[in-house]
């Protein structure tokens, strides 16, 4: 292929500027990658865009390179999420959770009131700590939180046998929470927890 090739794609759901779209912005009409594709035809270039455009406006699976960075973009994002994320968890009766969710703030347990934060562990602390503080309580919820949303008020310090765990020094609000889901008392007295990982 002779000469340099210049290719730019850009989205179908970008502003039109004729109905008050960004000022310089390209035409509806351009917003399908098809100006792209036509720049460069019969080029691997222009295949290559023709599949992911098929891609997206049918919404059937890309082919051949289309197909194989589609796969490694999403198989990438799905990772970055997984190590951005700290899930940690928050164990509460169900009265208390429900008060907070009425009000918009979960001030805390008695316990963390008394502490002067609010306690949370991590999946491998979980367990124990159902079993340490919560031991043959009922109607209990497991709410879990991403550690890095609840930002600076977040302090991870040493605690049982010195591990570390995190403490909210703040009030937090119930809408933060990734999921709740119950904490069933298992006939042996121990807690049922739910898949914790995810």
């Amino acid at each position: 292929m002779s000469g340099a090739c210049r290719i730019a794609l850009v989205p179908d759901c970008a502003p039109d500027p004729v109905a008050g779209g960004l000022p310089g912005s390209p035409g509806r009409e351009d917003f399908r990658g098809e100006s792209a594709v036509k720049a460069v035809p019969g080029t691997a270039a222009g295949l290559f865009l023709r599949s992911l455009m098929s891609s997206v406006r049918t919404g059937r699976p890309a082919r051949g390179v289309a197909a194989r960075i589609s796969i490694r973009i999403n198989i990438r994002i799905s990772r970055d999420r997984d190590e951005q994320m700290t899930l940690i968890f928050k164990i509460v009766p169900r009265s208390l959770w429900q008060t907070a969710v009425d009000h918009g703030v979960f001030p805390g347990a008695p316990v963390d009131l008394a502490d002067g934060f609010i306690h949370f562990s991590t999946a491998e602390q979980a367990r124990e700590t159902a079993s340490k503080h919560f031991a043959g309580q009922s109607d209990l919820l497991l709410a879990a939180f991403d550690a890095e949303s609840l930002g600076e008020a977040l302090k991870w310090e040493p605690s049982r046998g010195g591990a570390l765990f995190p403490h909210l020094y703040g009030k937090l609000a119930p809408a933060a929470a990734l999921w709740v889901r119950e904490l069933p008392l298992a006939p042996d007295g121990t807690h049922t927890f739910p898949e914790i990982d995810r």
